[in-house]
This record gives structure tokens, sequence and C-alpha cells, in this order.
């Protein structure tokens, strides 16, 4: 019974391999789930609150407000429609839904993407390590993005179109796991017990604001003359203060999001790479039988 309702469902969505609407509900649903459960984030208060401990005094700033904002808005819209774009069955009998819908996509993945990068200066205490994962990812995600919209609109090559912004979903989607990934890594430094992050005195007043707390915890930042050029190192740790909590994040993002960069560079070329045999015959024909219309 499971397997008839499965093909069933398969073929009603469009699907001819058996594994892809797998792949779609498991990527698809995971994508798709991260961003519903963000909608919280749409709330400005909430994006004040409940960003990671210490974020906030470096998003409130001018250069950085606007832009945390856009990335957050754009990348749930973006993120919430990209999934409709790998039903086949929109795109084979509703090709003006997919191609709105795929232009929405691109226009926001691309905003936020550059929001993001701007702000990828300061998140998870701007560590070096974190910096050029993003920036890497971000330099991942446009081209691919690029070349998904030239094989659609200029070349009509609807088999590479696919690749191309399979690509580029995959590749925006490699946050989600680093997040995923950085629970497991967190919890894992957290119980070894001898991590520690740097934050500078200024962060640390503004997250602390007790005079008296950081005067028992961090006494060299009562007297810093230089707050912004003074550091002192945070132990991380789950199971202590926001600011231990914190510490977890800045010392294992950017490793997370190096991991998850390369699962799903590695992912999503396996999968093209499995579906190719039945995408390529069925671009020949449908280039045969339509006059090459675009995508």
């Amino acid at each position: 019974r499971f397997r008839a309702t499965y093909r069933r469902l398969s073929t009603t969505l469009g699907f001819k391999e058996r594994f892809s609407l797998t792949f779609f509900i498991v990527f698809g649903g995971a994508l798709l789930g991260f961003c519903l459960s963000r909608l919280m984030m749409l709330a400005p208060s909430n994006v004040i609150h409940k960003t990671v401990a210490g974020e906030w005094y470096w998003y409130r700033q001018a250069l950085y407000k606007p832009n945390i904002f856009m990335h957050i808005y754009m990348s749930i819209v973006g993120g919430t429609l990209a999934s409709l774009q790998f039903i086949p069955i929109i795109r084979r009998k509703k090709m003006i839904i997919h191609r709105i819908n795929g232009w929405i996509v691109f226009l926001t993945l691309g905003v936020g993407s550059v929001a993001g990068s701007i702000v990828a200066r300061r998140a998870f205490g701007g560590d070096l390590n974190s910096e050029t994962a993003y920036y890497t990812l971000g330099f991942m995600i446009g081209p691919s993005a690029m070349l998904g919209v030239f094989f659609a609109r200029f070349r009509v090559n609807v088999a590479l179109h696919r690749e191309w912004m399979l690509r580029t979903v995959s590749y925006s989607a490699s946050v989600i796991t680093a997040r995923f990934i950085t629970i497991m890594a967190r919890a894992i430094i957290s119980a070894i017990g001898t991590y520690y992050a740097m934050w500078r005195c200024d962060e640390i007043t503004f997250l602390l604001k007790d005079p008296q707390v950081i005067q028992e915890s961090f006494p060299i930042c009562v007297n810093a003359t230089r707050p912004k050029r003074t550091f002192v190192p945070v132990h991380a740790s789950i199971h202590q203060d926001p600011i231990n909590f914190g510490s977890t994040y800045r010392i294992t993002f950017g490793m997370t999001l190096w991991l998850a960069i390369l699962i799903h560079l590695a992912g999503t070329e396996l999968y093209i790479n499995l579906t190719k045999s039945y995408a390529r015959p069925v671009q020949a024909h449908r280039d045969s039988n339509s006059g090459g219309e675009k995508v």
C-alpha cells in the first residue's frame, strides 16, 4: 500500500525517477520547514531578542541593520518559494507559474545573498573562518544562479538550466545544514570544556550591562581605556550564561559551514549525475518538438 501511494504521488507530481520524490520530500521539505520555522524573525523585535548573544551589538549599527533585515526577509521568501520550482508538474502544466516564481526566487535569493555578504563581516563575532566560508558560499551561489538563467533564456537548454538551479538552491541551503551540524559541534566542545572565544570589551559591556557582573567575570573590561581594542577569552559552553552560549557559535560556525558546503557540493553533483540519464534524453526530445522554446 505504501509503495502504491508513493508511486501515485510521484506520478501526480511529475517525478520520473523512483528516488526523486524522496529527495524532494527530504531536502525540499527541510528547506521549506526551516524557512517556515524562521517566520518569527519577520518581526523586528524577534531579530533583536532571538539572535545569538552578542550579535545585536553589530546588527543595530547603521551598516548592518538594514542588511540583516533584508537578508532575513529575502531569504525566507526565496527559500519558501524555491521548493515549488522543483515540482515537475508545475513546470510542464503551468509554465507561466514556473517562470514568474523562478524570477521571484532568483531576485530574492540574490538580494538576500548580497545583504548576507555585508552582514557576514560581523556574523558570529566576525571570525575569519566564518567570513571566508560565507564569501565562498556567495561566490558559489551567484554564478550558479546566473548560469541557470542563461541556460533558460539564451541557450534554451532545460537540462543545464535544471542542473544549475539545483546547484543554486542546494548551495543556498548549506547554511541550514551548518546549523544542524553546529548543534552537535556545540555540544561536543561544551563537553570537552577547554574551548574559548575572543570577545571585545565593548561587546561584553553591551551584552552584560550589569557593572557588578562585568567586574566579577571580566575585570579587565571595567577600566579598559580602549574597549574596542581590548579582547578577553570567554569560555564556550551551552550549559552556562548567554555569553558562553554565544562563544560556542563563534568557535564552531565557520567549521560547520565549510563542512556543509562540502556536503552540499558533493551531494548535488551526485544527484545530478544520477538523474542525468533521463534528463538529457527528455531535453533532446523536447527541443526537437518545441523548436527551442524559452523556459
